[in-house]
């Protein structure tokens, strides 16, 4: 009977450190699951910083873009007077 009431208090023992155990492990799940949670909202805030800046680039290459399309055609205005000016030169010499 002895030896019974050890093998049943030896298990209880048992059974009370699987239970702290459990505790333990429940809290820390419970942890983690909130820092999951956290990282994954400074996640999303971080792919739409992305975002907004990937559409920045794409903003500031179309108006690099058109900006230097633009000093093209004002430079070929530039060079179509610079020619017009060279040709009444060359007409007012002919003459």
């Amino acid at each position: 009977m002895e030896e019974l009431s050890r093998i049943i208090i030896s298990i209880e023992e048992k059974l009370k450190g699987i239970m702290f155990e459990n505790h333990a492990l429940t809290v820390r799940n419970a942890a983690l699951i909130r820092q999951i949670s956290e990282l994954q909202e400074k996640n999303g805030v971080k792919e739409n910083t992305i975002d907004r800046m990937a559409e920045k680039l794409k903003l500031i290459t179309i108006t690099n873009t058109v900006s230097k399309g633009k000093e093209t055609v004002d430079a070929k205005q530039k060079i179509n007077e610079i020619v017009r000016e060279i040709d009444r030169c060359i007409r007012l010499i002919n003459s």
